[in-house]
């Protein structure tokens, strides 16, 4: 978080309680790019990151735990 204040960059947190629906809606009507996930989070954003059309980066993290980010790369995205 201080990283982005140190770039004047905004940060917007995805609670896991907001469920699926409400994350969609807040990373496309913030036009949030980039979201740092942490490895218990993952599986649900996994769900949501298909209808986030502005959302290009996702970091997990972790060492690289397969589980997790499986569920992110197999979450894919329409073309």
């Amino acid at each position: 978080m201080q990283a982005c204040n140190a770039f004047n960059f905004v940060c917007t947190p995805l609670y896991d309680s907001l469920g699926d629906d409400t994350v969609e809606y807040v990373v496309n009507h913030a036009e949030i790019k980039a979201v740092f996930v942490h490895p218990r989070s993952a599986k649900n954003l996994a769900v949501a990151y298909p209808k986030c059309e502005c959302l290009k980066y996702v970091i997990l993290m972790t060492d690289g735990a397969s589980a997790e980010k499986a569920a992110l790369e197999g979450a894919g995205k329409p073309p």
